[in-house]
């Protein structure tokens, strides 16, 4: 009911009130102008002060409308009397139809709907507000919830308007467009009101600065293990709203990175792992189960990454010792490049430790330290990133022993040479050195009852020889070896390696060449030697050839010469020695045998001179007498040698003589070769002076000195044959058995250039003999 309706009503009602007949007197007086006047009178302020009816100030009645905020909740409550079954005089039904709810969050300038109300009644029934479905509910996604409290004849909707980051700034709400319907007459009454509202803000969270960046990192623990962490920081205000409020961490992608608490006076920041990449993260503010938030800006956290595992191993090839970490390499432009702090010690509480650096590379996943000084029996190492703020929290360790050895007793050697200088010999192995040792070689005089030390450096002990120059004559020397480690390091040197050789230099000669003689003779075996330098004296000795076991023959005095010579006229004739000589010098009171040990093989021949004469029974001479000796020995009867024709089928031997001087000499053999007319095959040969062969043609020829005695060789039965060449005076001769088959005139000259060497079925460029030779 409007207040032109009330009016009228009013007007109405008490017109009927005057025209009642009970009335009387009165209604002349009612209808006097100036009683009408007093009434027009009484009802002036009424329409002039309150042109609405007082139905449409009932939002801003606490009976009707009532409004708060429950900070604790982040809810506004409105409490709206939509019913009430007892209305007005006639006890009507009264109801609100089509009331709208809305809030302004820009002072009033404009506002948003968030709830109608569209009720119907029922006359005559408690229960006669209905809701109409079509238009009764929330609004524009409004996040409030209705529910119906009763009181007596009355009914209330109790609204409750959740806040949100979009609603957090209301400052007025109304009740507008709305209509108070009753029944019974009363008609439709224009509602609507608007009240004001403070709902508290939330503080502005924002990023803690650490030294100008809005991160920082700290050590931390994790599971026990030590880490590194990103430390992001924040401040805020403290109100109402923010006391009820939950912060964490979230990544750049909005997964919670952290933990969540309750802000307090001092928050503590938050931690985020390290990584090898860089990561954005935000601190977010949070109220009333998020429905508040505040948030800071992202914040970009570089890549730091730690060492993540080391070991240390020591190389005795270069004596060094290489220390070890992996660490991930980053994969962006964005991280931390602080160097590597490192420190090396003797000892696991790296007590005098030395302090090292090495600088950063984002790509590398390995370093390798190498220690090549300063060795120590035992070494620790720990390596971790040099940031402001770490200690040594995320450090690797890691710790190796030296292998420090002793020289090998069983190599170390001590040599005389034959410049009467000292070669000392080690295995120079790698665990027998340190950086700064020194190889302390003792020479000591048993002579003199003196000792020297002679010291040699790394180049020196890697060479593993030492040649000692410094020796005397006659003196007789022992040698210790030992490698000592340098004064400043914490190694024990090893014991002196002591070589039980003695060295004994001596004036002793060289025995240059050993000439025996192979049949020349048959009443001895001759042997001439030649020396350079002065012997005491000589040791002959011999052994049947192939044995070894010599027995000593004879000695023989040294003297001023270099040649000598002695006979061995106690061997049995054809057969074979071996035959050595050794040079003897005293020095010291002690025996010094000769470096070179001379052997020759020799025998005495088979043969000899018969003499005597043959006589008659009376004792008369017996003219022309002839005389065969034949040896009792049937064995060694027939004895020979068989080549096979081939280029290792041969004998070789030094002649005795060289060359022959005579004027006259005969070569001779018996021979069976096996074929009847052998080509190209020589018997015997010595470069220079003689060739006795058959030649390509299958002639036999005697050849001395380029002249040559050719003559023809037959024997049909292909058995042994003598074979002659012969030098006289004046000429070159050649036999077959006994017949002189070749003959030339030569006049004598002695050979030039003679080789010594004489082979025996062979020539020089081949010419292999093939048969027997005797």
């Amino acid at each position: 009911m409007n207040q032109q309706d009330l009016y009228k009503s009013f007007v109405c009602n008490a017109t009927q009130q005057i025209a009642h007949p009970k009335a009387g007197k009165l209604r002349w007086k009612l209808r006097h102008p100036l009683f009408l006047l007093l009434i027009v009178i009484m009802l002036l302020p009424m329409i002039s002060f309150s042109p609405k009816s007082a139905r449409e100030n009932w939002a801003d009645t606490n009976d009707y409308w009532t409004l708060n905020y429950n900070i604790t909740e982040g809810v506004i409550y409105l409490k709206v009397l939509v019913y009430d079954n007892k209305y007005g005089p006639a006890n009507e039904d009264g109801y609100v139809d089509n009331g709208h709810l809305e809030y302004s969050i820009d002072g009033g300038s404009n506002y948003t709907e968030f709830y109608d109300i569209d009720l119907d009644s029922k006359k005559g029934s408690d229960d006669a507000t209905v809701i109409n479905p079509s238009y009764n509910g929330p609004k524009n996604n409004a996040d409030v919830s209705q529910s119906e409290i009763r009181d007596g004849e009355k009914t209330y909707w109790n609204f409750q308007l959740r806040i949100n980051n979009n609603t957090r700034n209301i400052s007025k709400i109304r009740l507008t467009n709305g209509h108070w319907q009753v029944n019974g007459g009363y008609g439709s009454d224009k509602i609507e009101g608007e009240r004001s509202i403070s709902v508290p803000k939330m503080s502005q969270i924002s990023l803690k600065s650490y030294n100008g960046a809005y991160y920082n990192f700290v050590p931390a623990v994790e599971n026990n293990l030590p880490v590194a962490m990103a430390q992001i920081g924040f401040v805020t205000s403290l109100n109402e709203v923010d006391r009820l409020s939950k912060v964490s961490i979230y990544n750049g992608t909005g997964v919670a990175a952290s933990r969540e608490y309750t802000l307090t006076l001092d928050p503590p920041p938050f931690l985020a792992h390290s990584s090898a990449t860089d990561s954005n993260y935000y601190i977010k503010q949070t109220a009333y189960e998020g429905r508040f938030s505040s948030q800071t800006a992202l914040v970009n956290v570089p890549a730091f990454t730690q060492p993540k595992s080391a070991s240390a191993t020591y190389n005795p090839a270069t004596q060094t010792v290489d220390f070890t970490w992996t660490i991930d390499p980053v994969t962006t432009n964005n991280f931390l490049n602080d160097k590597f702090k490192l420190q090396v010690a003797d000892n696991a509480a790296f007590t005098d430790a030395k302090d090292l650096s090495i600088d950063y590379d984002k790509t590398k996943s390995s370093y390798t330290y190498s220690v090549s000084t300063a060795l120590f029996p035992h070494f620790y190492f720990r390596v971790a990133r040099a940031r402001t703020g770490f200690n040594w929290e995320l450090e690797k360790r890691a710790d190796v022993l030296v292998n420090f050895t002793s020289l090998s007793a069983t190599k170390v050697k001590a040599v005389l040479q034959s410049d009467n200088t000292a070669l000392l010999t080690w295995d120079p192995l790698n665990t027998a050195w340190l950086p700064g040792a020194t190889l302390v070689i003792t020479r000591i005089n048993n002579s003199s009852k003196t000792q020297s030390e002679i010291k040699l450096n790394k180049a020196e002990f890697d060479k593993g020889a030492y040649t000692d120059q410094q020796i005397a004559i006659c003196n007789s020397y022992n040698y210790t070896l030992q490698v000592v480690p340098p004064t400043i390091s914490a190694f024990t040197a090893y014991a002196p390696i002591q070589i039980a050789t003695a060295i004994l230099p001596t004036e002793i000669g060289t025995l240059t060449s050993l000439d025996v003689s192979k049949g020349y003779f048959p009443d001895r075996t001759e042997l001439r030697w030649s020396t350079k330098g002065a012997f005491d004296n000589f040791i002959v000795k011999r052994a049947v050839y192939p044995s070894t076991n010599y027995v000593q023959l004879t000695t023989v005095p040294g003297s001023t010469n270099s040649d000598y010579q002695t006979d061995d006229n106690k061997g049995t004739p054809g057969v074979y020695y071996t035959y050595q000589v050794v040079g003897v010098v005293k020095c010291n009171n002690t025996p010094v045998y000769s470096k070179e040990t001379l052997t020759g093989i020799g025998f005495r021949s088979p043969t000899g001179n018969i003499y005597g004469r043959v006589t008659y029974e009376n004792g008369q001479a017996v003219e022309d007498v002839s005389v065969r000796l034949q040896s009792n020995d049937q064995a060694q009867l027939g004895r020979s040698i068989y080549l096979n024709g081939t280029s290792g089928s041969f004998l070789k031997l030094d002649s005795i003589t060289a060359p022959f001087s005579d004027s006259a000499f005969t070569v001779e053999a018996w021979i069976k070769p096996n074929v009847t007319n052998p080509v190209d095959q020589n018997i015997f040969q010595r470069r220079n002076q003689y060739v006795l062969g058959f030649d390509i043609l299958g002639r036999l020829f005697f050849s001395f000195k380029g002249a040559t005695a050719y003559g023809t060789y037959t024997n049909a039965t292909n058995s042994f044959v003598h074979v002659a060449g012969i030098r006289t005076k004046d000429s070159l001769l050649l036999m077959l058995n006994n017949t002189v088959v070749g003959r030339i005139a030569v006049t004598y000259s002695p050979a030039q250039n003679v080789e010594k060497t004489v082979f025996i079925g062979r020539g020089l460029t081949g010419q292999f003999f093939k048969g027997y030779i005797d």
